[in-house]
């Protein structure tokens, strides 16, 4: 037996896990050394578990706000993470939002994809400083793809055409916003065309509208790449 695995014996039999007769030594499929150096964290900090459902290592980050756990075994990777305390929670694009009053963050996506900070994440600090500005005047990473309502005019008669790249029906309008002399496209998709329709609005009809915002890079002469901002029809309703 080596001393590695003699430590681990008497580790495993101090904390109470198993009686150390019963179980093999089982080391790590992946480098223990190479994971405490590129986390900055000691290679103690690693250590080892036995289960019902298998041997294996973690190492668990923790503090005062959350904690998460990394594990692995010799079949599986997985992570988990914890927020305790007064949560709040939000929806935000496809995904429920989890944030503690001191910034940690989870995040949920509809695919099963999810995201974890113990800390606020630059988005979230820059969306906190612009909470207070209209679409318009939030930065990129902060409005694109949000979803958003506000009051606002119809400034052209809602068109409908089929379009050219990919052969789908859709219904364009533009609007004109207070606080901004610019105007904005407004494009109808899908199951959005026929309630358009419905609603019957026409130009200089004041709406309250529900839609997402797009930011697409606009090129210009000389090489100057720009913005365009628009929005997806979701719904309205005429004020």
């Amino acid at each position: 037996m080596t001393r590695e695995q003699k430590a681990w014996w008497q580790e495993t039999y101090r904390q109470g896990i198993l009686i150390p007769q019963a179980v093999p030594y089982h080391p790590s499929r992946f480098s223990l050394k190479r994971i405490a150096f590129t986390l900055r964290r000691g290679v103690e900090d690693i250590k080892r578990f036995v289960r019902d459902s298998g041997r294996g290592q973690y190492l668990k980050t923790a503090s005062s706000a959350s904690s998460s756990t990394l594990s692995w075994t010799g079949e599986k990777v997985s992570a988990v993470a914890e927020i305790p305390g007064d949560v709040l929670m939000t929806v935000e694009n496809g995904s429920v939002v989890f944030t503690s009053d001191t910034g940690a963050m989870l995040r949920y996506h509809k695919s099963g994809a999810f995201l974890y900070s113990p800390v606020p994440l630059r988005r979230q600090m820059v969306a906190e400083e612009q909470r207070e500005l209209a679409f318009w005047q939030q930065d990129k990473e902060v409005v694109n793809n949000k979803r958003i309502e506000l009051d606002c005019v119809i400034a052209s008669e809602p068109e409908y055409a089929v379009s050219k790249t990919n052969n789908t029906p859709y219904g364009h309008f533009r609007i004109r916003v207070d606080g901004t002399d610019a105007q904005f496209d407004v494009y109808a998709y899908k199951q959005g065309v026929p309630l358009l329709k419905r609603r019957g609005v026409h130009e200089n009809d004041t709406i309250h509208l529900e839609a997402t915002v797009h930011v697409e890079p606009q090129y210009q002469p000389g090489g100057v790449i720009g913005e365009r901002r628009w929005l997806r029809y979701f719904n309205c309703q005429k004020i």
